[in-house]
């Protein structure tokens, strides 16, 4: 994908997708009027644009009672925040994850690790008292 000024960026993809992705992309190249190289095409078989891929992914949560969040709504956002909040929370390493959200700051990537109140509750009941 090339964004942030034309720079190319290559992700590591988790193998049972990359198989996945193989096979669609193999069923793929047989569509009538595909131009693109695109992993998704629009109906013209030109590369999907941001705006389509977002109204499909809002759409896909609309059709699964997901998107009642009246102050963050699903979008593509939330799968990004949820992927890189999965990780740090399981203990990965911050600059992996930087790393794998295209982050050239560890701080952009800081967000994600922001305790809840439900964490800092967990931290101050761990706290050794004498009572």
């Amino acid at each position: 994908m090339k964004r942030d000024g034309g720079k190319i960026r290559h992700l590591p993809v988790h193998p049972d997708l990359r198989q996945a992705l193989t096979g669609w992309l193999e069923a793929r190249a047989g569509w009538k009027g595909a131009t693109s190289a695109a992993v998704f095409l629009n109906q013209r078989g030109g590369r999907l644009t941001d705006r389509a891929a977002r109204d499909i992914i809002t759409g896909l949560g609309e059709a699964c009672g997901i998107n009642d969040d009246p102050v963050e709504p699903f979008s593509p956002h939330v799968l990004r925040h949820t992927f890189a909040t999965q990780l740090i929370r399981d203990g990965k390493d911050p600059i992996l994850v930087a790393e794998l959200l295209g982050h050239g700051s560890l701080d952009t990537t800081r967000r994600y690790a922001l305790p809840t109140e439900a964490d800092k509750a967990a931290a101050l009941e761990a706290l050794i008292t004498d009572h």
